[in-house]
């Protein structure tokens, strides 16, 4: 299993010594919160708390993790939903250099891993981590050990993740884990994560079903994906991220083996040790590392098979002895074995009724 690294997260770190900063446009969007709760004017919130009106408006700037900190807990003060509702003003409103290449990547796994890469860019500070396992894919949140934020800031980035993946394919989370009291209005939660929401949680966390992971995105641009993350690794100082490269961004590795497989099932070479050669790592370390993320090779090979299969399967006039040959089954009985276990039915049976 993974190891999280998350350090502790219940109170204010209010140390004040900056020694970490956080994107500066987090302070705007809690003073418009505040201004749009109110009814005040923006500048005035501001002076409230001490911001210069140069520190809201220059999208580069980085502020000290303690102010950004103060900023959040004492404009939310009175308001025990502020995080989740900054984070609904915030979902359709103005975007990061991440938020554009996440909605640029190929599928809603490609934009959650930009985000975890480039999480840096937001906050110095962040230690979040994506974790895909047999049937779920958790994103949870964290700081480095240290330091600490409010509940409002947690509640915020969790509902900014639900809402842009919400926002991208639909796809509604399994599950929300809060490390806070009980929200007032509970419910109002439950219906904004549109899924059921525990509090008193050790960590943010958020839980999706691993299928909805290579939904497409429908504002998929390769080129500008690549633009982007170049840029952000220049930034952030981080090596190019490739797939023969497994060391760069560790949670890229499931995504990187069915990527692979996908490719090679088809010419018949799926041999765990031709795929970890080709990903530049050796067999052991590559099954390791799939353990780490709650998987074997030969489940993630399973799972590539299955779905190819019903993909052609579901193709006109689909042939199961050539469709079982292709998935690298040399005996049709054992295709057929293995595509009831997968789909309750026979080939011809899904062939003939569909995928329904």
């Amino acid at each position: 299993m993974v190891d999280w690294l998350t350090g502790p997260m219940a109170d204010v770190d209010d140390t004040g010594t900056g020694e970490i900063t956080a994107f500066a446009p987090a302070l705007a969007i809690a003073v418009l919160t505040a201004a749009w709760r109110t009814g005040a004017a923006p500048a005035e919130i501001a002076g409230r708390v001490g911001l210069a009106a140069e520190a809201l408006a220059d999208p580069v700037r980085r502020v000290p993790h303690a102010l950004l900190c103060r900023c959040w807990s004492t404009l939310a003060a009175e308001s025990d939903d502020f995080g989740l509702q900054a984070a609904r003003l915030s979902a359709s409103g103005r975007r990061s250099l991440v938020d554009v290449a996440m909605m640029s990547a190929r599928d809603i796994h490609g934009a959650l891993a930009t985000f975890v890469r480039f999480q840096r860019w937001m906050h110095d500070g962040a230690e979040h981590r994506l974790r895909v396992e047999a049937d779920v894919a958790t994103l949870q949140f964290g700081l480095v050990r240290g330091y600490r934020l409010p509940a409002v800031l947690w509640d915020f980035l969790t509902a900014m993740a639900v809402l842009r993946v919400q926002s991208l394919t639909r796809v509604m989370p399994l599950a929300v884990r809060l490390p806070r009291a009980e929200h007032e209005d509970a419910a109002g939660a439950r219906a904004l994560f549109a899924a059921p929401v525990t509090y008193a949680a050790a960590a943010p966390t958020v839980v999706w079903p691993r299928s909805a992971l290579a939904r497409p995105l429908a504002a998929r641009d390769d080129a500008l994906h690549e633009l982007l993350a170049r840029q952000l690794e220049v930034a952030l100082e981080l090596p190019p991220a490739t797939e023969s490269r497994l060391a760069v961004e560790a949670d890229a590795i499931v995504a990187a083996v069915q990527r692979s497989l996908a490719t090679d099932l088809l010419r018949g070479d799926v041999a765990m040790t031709a795929v970890a050669r080709r990903l530049g790592t050796s067999p052991r370390s590559l099954q390791r590392r799939l353990q780490q993320h709650g998987t074997t090779f030969q489940a993630e090979l399973d799972g590539v098979r299955r779905a190819l299969a019903q993909r052609l399967m579901a193709e006109p006039g689909a042939s199961a002895k050539a469709v079982a040959y292709a998935v690298g089954f040399s005996e049709l009985s054992a295709f057929t074995r293995a595509f009831r276990r997968w789909t309750g039915r026979t080939p011809s049976a899904f062939a003939r009724d569909g995928a329904i």
